[in-house]
């Protein structure tokens, strides 16, 4: 293949601030932007990548294009939706807004060319169907046992707020690394997450004392995109907030814990349905025992097309609080081994046995 063809993207647009915006992501994924007129199809058709503007949409329809999987439409931020309609049956891998989405952009521009990564981790999003079911536990354990197994998780806490996942990882003096980042909006290099504290052999991104920061939601794909470039898994504690689920990579694995109650199940219906349309892998229903009479598996009839597992009432979970010790450090207890059944699931198998 020509090399110069491997490293260059092309742009087709006469939009010179969008040009601007595209520029810095696409030299952020170490490539080479040209700027060609969309009237000349010979110019742009030697690209190893195509950003198309929404003003060279109706040139490029009467040429028309044959790769999906090499093509993204890119405008300004919050324009995606309006670039879609336009686009019509145009074949294209997506619709990006810049700056906000310019991590997403360099992420995909580094994995279709492989150009400077080594890593590319899963991402496993944890989320809740009701408030105090044990979500921010069963990530943190998740992200120990996958620390366990050598594997470099990288453990995300996305609802603001003191007492989050590095206090239960037993460090309440973590200062707030999330106020460095909770304003970015495009590119973040994965070297800026090297800083962060590394807690049972997981490195955390959680809030320390703080009470509140207010958190860009381009921030969050920033910080995921980067994450995924140095950690095998990243691990995200998103609690009961799914408004930024459409921000992850479709192809993150959604976890959606859910309590064995009538209660529970009714909540985690709306969720689920949210969730199945933010992401292309299904949603892994974790029920839990919560302690009542009713026998958490009776629910699994409630979701027949969703991969379900258990678990069950560990009275250890609250020693564990109690003393300090992090969720997943005892291999025997039940959230390990949940931990260890989800990272069977969402990791590569061979690097969670």
């Amino acid at each position: 293949m020509d090399d110069r063809r491997e490293h260059t993207v092309a742009l087709l647009s006469r939009d010179d601030d969008l040009a601007r915006r595209a520029g810095d992501a696409v030299a952020a994924a170490g490539l080479r932007l040209a700027l060609v007129d969309p009237d000349s199809p010979e110019q742009w058709r030697r690209a190893r990548a195509l950003l198309i503007g929404e003003d060279a949409l109706e040139t490029l329809r009467r040429y028309g294009i044959s790769r999906s999987r090499e093509a993204v439409l890119v405008g300004g931020d919050g324009h995606e939706g309006t670039l879609w309609r336009a686009a019509g049956d145009i074949p294209v891998a997506g619709a990006v807004g810049l700056p906000a989405g310019g991590a997403w952009l360099v992420h995909w521009l580094r994995g279709l060319t492989g150009a400077g990564r080594s890593v590319d981790g899963v991402v496993a999003a944890f989320f809740s169907a009701a408030g105090g079911v044990g979500c921010s536990t069963l990530a943190a354990a998740t992200a120990v046992t996958a620390a366990r197994a050598g594997l470099r998780p990288l453990l995300v806490d996305a609802h603001p707020g003191p007492a989050g996942v590095d206090l239960l990882l037993g460090e309440p003096d973590v200062p707030d690394h999330w106020s460095r980042f909770a304003g970015y909006r495009g590119h973040l290099a994965p070297q800026e997450l090297a800083t962060l504290p590394v807690l049972e052999g997981v490195r955390c991104l959680g809030w320390g004392g703080t009470r509140h920061t207010p958190l860009w939601r381009s921030a969050l794909s920033s910080v995921i995109a980067a994450g995924r470039e140095g950690h095998e898994l990243v691990v995200l504690d998103a609690g009961l907030d799914i408004t930024g689920a459409t921000d992850l990579p479709r192809l993150a694995r959604p976890i959606l814990l859910v309590p064995g109650t009538w209660r529970g199940v009714l909540a985690a219906r709306s969720r689920l349905a949210s969730l199945a349309g933010a992401f292309d892998e299904p949603v892994v229903i974790v029920l839990r025992d919560v302690g009542g009479r009713a026998d958490p598996h009776g629910w699994e009839r409630e979701f027949a097309d969703q991969p379900v597992m258990h678990l069950g009432f560990d009275v250890s979970v609250i020693d564990d609080e109690d003393q300090g010790r992090p969720p997943g450090s005892r291999s025997r207890a039940g959230v390990a081994r949940c931990a260890r059944r989800l990272l069977a699931a969402i990791a590569d198998r061979s690097a969670a046995a």
